[in-house]
């Protein structure tokens, strides 16, 4: 193990965050995003051959971008400077870029207004410097035209729960595999996340006095899954993803929407995404949103879709807004399940052997004499078109 490591998360200067002392110091090391650092990619081709030019990464938290950017610059050998636009000025920025052989990551690109933005491009376009933007929101909404003409874009995933748990950090900090995993599937594909849980864990641990440190040994520590559930009760937090206790929030969270009620459904979803499940939190809001309302208010799915969409974008804990706002407007829609009936309906048909054959006139055959119904007065003509067995039976009600 790393000693400095070690060190720096349980000596008595223990300053940085666990996820920014264990940060990756090259692409190899980098989980997930392998459609970008993968061998033969652009990126991995810039690390490789040290030359850079204006990019801009866009996707949730935690998935890497920060990361990769200070690994080109590294790799080019270009001095590194980290700005987010959320707490700086013009000024600061343009005192960034007027330094040669300059990598300026600006975070949060989002926050800058469109003059704000403008004023980077003279600089871009000269190569005084080389920028690299990242935002979690999509950069054709929320980026100046000219300056994104000016990069090059690459949108980051989250992470699969597999691509968090391949880390060697869970072997490095000995924790069980069932906890690995646990943490993993509640990450919300957010490595910084699934980071903080473990360091989280580490600190409970070593103020207990179970962390007994030695210079000369591997760390003692073994994470378990009840170590997990304690620090799961403590925060009103259930881990166990594969217990009745998650189904039950789950069965809660769906029956609460199709009953219109909203506080009900507020409640249980924030119970999942507190436990840091955003993958079945979501999945429930956009079934119930087609399921039980669907064509009763097309708009709402279309709603549920946007607002799932934004979720994983952002990530946890933001990710909680959106669905919150997805969660009311499904409880207080007007319900009608008429898409679900009717589709279970016809597969149960299906399943019943039925329908085997499809009306000639409606067959890819030449000259099978299908009527097109815009040829006829009022768009519509009377034929066929179930089976022969089929005939007369309604499966839309």
């Amino acid at each position: 193990m790393d000693t400095r490591r070690r060190d720096s998360l349980f000596g008595a200067a223990y300053e940085q965050p666990l996820a920014e002392v264990l940060r990756p110091h090259t692409l190899s090391e980098v989980q997930g995003q392998k459609h970008l650092i993968g061998p033969g990619t652009p990126l991995r081709r810039m690390a490789e051959g040290g030359k850079l030019r204006s990019l801009i990464f866009y996707g949730p938290p935690g998935c890497g971008k920060t990361t990769v950017a200070r690994i080109l610059a590294e790799n080019a050998g270009l001095r590194y400077v980290h700005v987010n636009a959320t707490d700086t000025s013009t000024k600061e920025i343009q005192e960034a870029l007027s330094g040669g052989g300059t990598v300026l990551y600006l975070d949060e690109i989002q926050y800058l207004n469109k003059k704000q933005q403008q004023t980077l491009l003279s600089s871009v376009e000269a190569g005084a410097c080389v920028l690299i933007a990242a935002t979690t929101e999509n950069p054709f909404h929320y980026i100046y035209p000219a300056l994104l003409s000016r990069c090059a874009a690459f949108e980051f995933k989250p992470l699969t729960a597999a691509e968090i748990r391949e880390s060697p950090v869970w072997a490095q900090y000995r924790v069980s595999p069932d906890a690995a995993e646990a943490i993993a599937e509640h990450s919300g594909g957010d490595m910084r996340r699934a980071l903080n849980t473990l360091e989280l864990l580490l600190s409970t641990k070593e103020l207990s006095g179970e962390q007994k440190e030695d210079s000369d040994e591997p760390l003692a520590t073994c994470i378990t899954m009840q170590d997990l559930q304690r620090l799961g009760q403590a925060q009103g937090i259930n881990y166990d993803k594969s217990g009745d206790d998650h189904f039950n929030l789950m069965s809660a969270l769906q029956k609460s929407l199709r009953g219109s009620d909203a506080d009900a459904a507020v409640f249980y979803l924030a119970k999942l995404l507190e436990a840091g499940d955003l993958i079945s939190a979501a999945r429930r809001l956009l079934v119930c949103a087609y399921e039980d309302v669907g064509i009763a208010s097309p708009q709402v799915p279309i709603f549920v879709t946007a607002a799932v969409e934004a979720a994983e974008r952002v990530g946890l804990p933001e990710a909680r807004i959106p669905l919150a706002d997805a969660a009311i407007l499904v409880a207080r829609a007007p319900k009608l399940n008429t898409g679900d009936a009717a589709i279970s309906a016809a597969a149960e048909a299906i399943r019943a052997g039925k329908g085997q054959t499809v009306p000639r006139h409606i067959t890819n055959v030449p000259n099978s004499g299908y009527k097109y119904p815009h040829d006829y007065p009022g768009h519509w003509v009377a034929q066929q078109y179930l089976p022969d067995d089929l005939l007369g039976v309604k499966f839309v009600e």
